[in-house]
């Protein structure tokens, strides 16, 4: 334990005693997992355009677009790459249908069509641009370090790159609520600073930690109500007996519960507290693409906090429960 960082011993620790304690084998794996990537991400958005469609979009410029997407669903493109390339896409269908008068009306059908899908699509382009790429899914998912009790050193840049994305993201969903709005100067300049966001979460792990942290803070809350609960016979008030004595058990709780651990819970809260509200506005409405067991899952990673929060109650009411059996006041 000696060379275990603060963030280990404040949540290992008080387990590992009061399992000992009551002679009991130590368990601490995290229960909960963020949904697997290929589950999140939703597949087969876009068709490559047949050759008579490719020579219906000479309007505008579009032709070199059309080809330039399809050569881009031969390749493998990243979600955000895509996510630029359909705004840019839509962007020049829709003014090219304001600005051309005399466009042919088959032309106009086709090209109208194109844009209502592109538009439709826009919120599965965005979800994509989230999961479906290596980096920026593993600043949500599959990290196992602690947060740090020292504080997270992106903390600050990951929560304002979630705040520009869901930013993004409204937007984007007013676009798609709409049968012809152009995309606004604006959004397109704000894009620009999407690769410097999406590189603060690829570095970061922020959530990721974060959502750790507090499963493996929950399972192990749960792990020592349990205990507590299933050993109330053999805990002896008054260390008269062979059973565990009441004064060892009040040892490990002031001096590593009260003094180690809950600071560290108290931090991921304040934490989660913060986050959580972003994490939530980023996600939902999920994708309808998406199976039950993922929106599930998901549904479970957004309820991190509260499930915090009922597992230390629930500790902390099971530990007022055995000082009243035992006649002593918790602050004693």
């Amino acid at each position: 334990m000696s060379c275990s960082k603060p963030e280990q011993l404040a949540i290992n620790q008080y387990n590992e005693l009061l399992a000992q304690a009551f002679e009991h084998p130590v368990t601490s794996k995290s229960s909960q997992h963020f949904p697997a990537r290929r589950d999140l991400t939703l597949a087969e958005l876009d068709s490559q355009l047949t050759l008579l469609e490719s020579l219906q979009l000479k309007q505008c410029d579009l032709l070199y677009l059309a080809s330039e997407k399809n050569q881009i669903l031969n390749k493998h493109q990243s979600g955000a790459d895509n996510f630029v390339f359909q705004l840019t896409l839509l962007n020049q269908l829709t003014q090219c249908l304001q600005t051309e008068q005399e466009m042919p009306n088959s032309e106009r059908d086709f090209l109208s069509a194109l844009a209502q899908e592109k538009r439709a699509k826009l919120p599965s382009y965005f979800w994509n641009l989230l999961f479906s790429d290596e980096p920026s899914y593993h600043f949500f998912a599959q990290y196992t370090q602690l947060y740090p009790l020292s504080g997270h050193r992106f903390a600050v840049a990951s929560q304002q790159s979630l705040s520009y994305l869901i930013e993004i993201k409204q937007q984007i969903n007013t676009i798609s609520a709409s049968s012809a709005a152009s995309i606004p100067a604006s959004l397109l300049t704000q894009l620009k600073q999407l690769p410097e966001h999406l590189a603060i979460l690829a570095q970061s792990r922020y959530i990721a930690s974060l959502l750790h942290s507090a499963d493996l803070a929950s399972t192990q809350l749960e792990q020592a109500t349990s205990l507590l609960t299933t050993h109330q016979a053999d805990i002896d008030c008054h260390s008269k007996r062979n059973n565990v004595p009441f004064s060892q058990l009040k040892a490990i709780f002031s001096h590593r519960f009260i003094k180690q651990m809950q600071p560290y819970l108290s931090q991921i809260n304040t934490e989660l507290h913060q986050v959580m509200p972003l994490l939530a506005s980023l996600l939902k409405p999920y994708p309808t693409q998406l199976e039950a067991d993922v929106t599930a899952q998901l549904d479970n990673v957004l309820a991190t906090q509260q499930r915090l929060q009922q597992a230390n109650l629930a500790h902390q009411q099971q530990w007022q429960t055995l000082f009243e059996r035992c006649q002593q006041k918790v602050g004693s």
